[in-house]
């Protein structure tokens, strides 16, 4: 199941659990929520793009 980050008051992964993101330019990669609250993608191709995540999964539903 994906969560959509474009709603009010989105559900959240628990900091530094990777999970699957969608990002606005299309790619879905790995990525975490770090302590601050921002994404870190572990894809630095995609990463360097600096893309907006819109939706997140764990992946395995």
């Amino acid at each position: 199941m994906w969560n959509d980050l474009t709603l009010p008051n989105p559900v959240l992964p628990k900091p530094f659990t990777r999970v699957w993101v969608k990002t606005d330019s299309g790619r879905q990669v790995a990525a975490y929520l770090n302590d601050a609250g921002l994404w870190v993608i572990l894809c630095p191709r995609v990463a360097k793009t600096h893309p907006k995540v819109i939706s997140w999964s764990y992946g395995y539903e």
